[in-house]
């Protein structure tokens, strides 16, 4: 890098800068792209996350999303990994007392504001992040049960789903080990069907899969949430939920990503299969 850096801190929505910069990051920052754009920002951190910007003159270089419940998510710093002063900033910023709950974003990014706080973490987990293009995208397919039916929810539906949404939590989200908090697993999902594309796989009236979008970047959505009841699992119903919803973003001209466990090779084929190509590693470490 060369010239002056300098951190700023935006808490507002209509900074054109850091707008321009996530927007040129995708889909590696989608999650951030959607708080900055639909959240309500906060510099104190009461109601909103705020943003630590490392600008040189006019250009972003690297971002800092740091959210009010002590989340973290870092993009561009790993190229400040041999500046002291720089990256210590970021532990002025954050406060002598910051609650560290998550930190989360491209592997080599997580692992280097990691080494700003210090802390040990709890427990880290590795995923791949994948992405398909609109023109990439299968055409949505046929349901593979007979009496199989794909509905978009509503939030009404919310006390029929949450079943659905807390084993997808246990299995795919909290470090194991964990037990889920239902009134956060409800905010979550009511969240969810208030705000993005949650599309059900349904059979005799019982709902056996789910399909959502989970972030609305500029220029893509975030796929998340995908979960099949273990019943019903190898049947070819969360491809054709994930067709479906394609389709749909094709439409729009939108992309797609996702992250995957990095273990989990048989999601990983599924998605690769439908087109997903890799884009890099993911990491998540959870804090005490």
């Amino acid at each position: 890098m060369t010239g002056t850096l300098r951190w700023r801190l935006v808490a507002t929505n209509d900074d054109p800068q850091l707008s321009r910069y996530l927007e040129e990051q995708e889909p590696a920052v989608t999650v951030i792209s959607e708080r900055l754009r639909m959240e309500r920002l906060d510099r104190r951190l009461r109601r909103g996350g705020r943003f630590y910007v490392l600008t040189t003159g006019d250009t972003v270089v690297a971002t800092v999303y740091h959210g009010p419940g002590g989340f973290f998510f870092p993009h561009g710093i790993a190229g400040c990994a041999d500046r002291d002063d720089i990256l210590s900033e970021i532990r002025r910023k954050a406060g002598s007392f910051v609650r560290i709950h998550s930190i989360m974003g491209e592997l080599n990014e997580v692992d280097t504001l990691a080494t700003v706080f210090g802390s040990e973490p709890r427990t880290t987990i590795d995923y791949e992040l994948l992405e398909i293009a609109p023109n990439a995208m299968p055409q949505a397919e046929r349901p593979p049960l007979a009496g199989a039916t794909l509905i978009e929810a509503e939030e009404s539906m919310w006390k029929t789903i949450l079943p659905l949404q807390v084993a997808y939590e246990i299995e795919e989200v909290l470090p194991a080990g964990s037990e889920p908090n239902i009134n956060h697993s409800k905010a979550t999902l009511v969240e969810s069907l208030r705000n993005h594309t949650v599309l059900l796989a349904t059979l005799n009236g019982e709902v056996i899969a789910r399909v959502a979008t989970n972030a609305h970047g500029f220029t893509g959505d975030q796929i998340g949430g995908v979960y099949t009841d273990p019943r019903f699992r190898g049947r070819g119903i969360a491809r054709w939920l994930m067709t479906e919803l394609l389709a749909r973003l094709a439409r729009e001209r939108r992309s797609a990503s996702l992250f995957v466990k990095a273990n989990n090779e048989i999601a990983i084929n599924l998605y690769r299969n439908l087109g997903f190509s890799f884009e890099s590693m993911f990491r998540i470490r959870y804090y005490s």
